[in-house]
C-alpha cells in the first residue's frame, strides 16, 4: 500500500459518506468531497474533473454518484501532489494531508508553519503565510518525531478552537474536530520512521 492509499485511508474514516449539514458551509459533501469544491473545480480545473469524473459540469448528483476512488484522484490531486508528499516521512504526510483536506491548503500549511517553529532547529523562523515553499518543505521532515508531532496536533487544535471562538454557530463539530486531531496524531506516531 502506497503512503497516498495509508493516509486516504485514514481521511475516509473521518470523511464518510453522504452529508449535507446545513451547519456545514462546504454544502453537500461525500467521502470529503464538497459542493463547494467541486463548484471550484469545475471554475479553475474543467480538465481535471473530466479525466476524473467524466464530466465538467457539477451536479447534486455528480456528488451523489461519486466513488471513493474518484475522491481519492481528486484529493490527490489537490492535496498531495502540489504538496509532493511522496518525500516526506509517511507521520509528517498524515498531518499534511489530514489538514489539507480537512481545512484547505492555506490553513494546513500554515498549522504546519507554526508547528515547525516551535521546532528549536528552524532558524530562521518560517514565514506564517500558508505557501508551500521550498523551506517549508525542508522543515517539515523535522515534525518527525514526538515533540513534532505534538506540535502539529496543538497547532491544529487551536485552529479548530479560534473556528469556534470566531463562528460559536460551529461549536456543534468541536467534539468531532478533536476526535479527529487526537486520532491523527496517535496515528502520525504509530507511523514515525515508517518507511514505505
Amino acid at each position: 500500500m502506497t503512503k497516498f492509499e495509508r493516509c486516504q485511508r485514514f481521511v475516509l474514516e473521518w470523511e464518510g459518506g453522504l452529508t449535507d449539514d446545513a451547519a456545514d458551509s462546504g454544502g453537500l459533501t461525500k467521502y470529503g468531497v464538497s459542493w463547494a469544491y467541486l463548484k471550484d473545480m469545475e471554475k479553475s480545473r474543467p480538465s481535471v474533473l473530466r479525466d476524473i469524473l467524466g464530466t465538467s459540469t457539477v451536479t447534486r448528483q455528480t456528488i451523489k454518484s461519486l466513488t471513493q476512488a474518484q475522491a481519492g484522484a481528486l484529493f490527490k490531486f489537490s492535496f498531495w501532489d502540489p504538496f509532493q508528499l511522496d518525500d516526506q516521512p509517511l507521520s509528517v504526510c498524515l498531518c499534511a494531508y489530514d489538514m489539507n483536506v480537512n481545512h484547505g491548503s492555506g490553513n494546513a500549511m500554515r498549522i504546519i508553519q507554526r508547528a515547525c517553529n516551535l521546532m528549536a532547529s528552524v532558524f530562521p523562523k518560517l514565514s506564517v503565510d500558508g505557501k508551500f515553499g521550498p523551506k517549508t518543505r525542508a522543515a517539515m521532515r523535522l515534525l518527525n518525531c514526538p515533540t513534532g508531532i505534538g506540535a502539529v496536533a496543538n497547532k491544529r487544535q487551536s485552529f479548530y478552537d479560534s473556528i469556534v471562538a470566531n463562528r460559536p454557530s460551529q461549536k456543534v463539530f468541536i467534539k468531532g474536530w478533536t476526535r479527529r486531531c487526537n486520532a491523527m496524531k496517535r496515528q502520525a506516531l504509530e507511523w514515525l520512521d515508517a518507511d514505505e
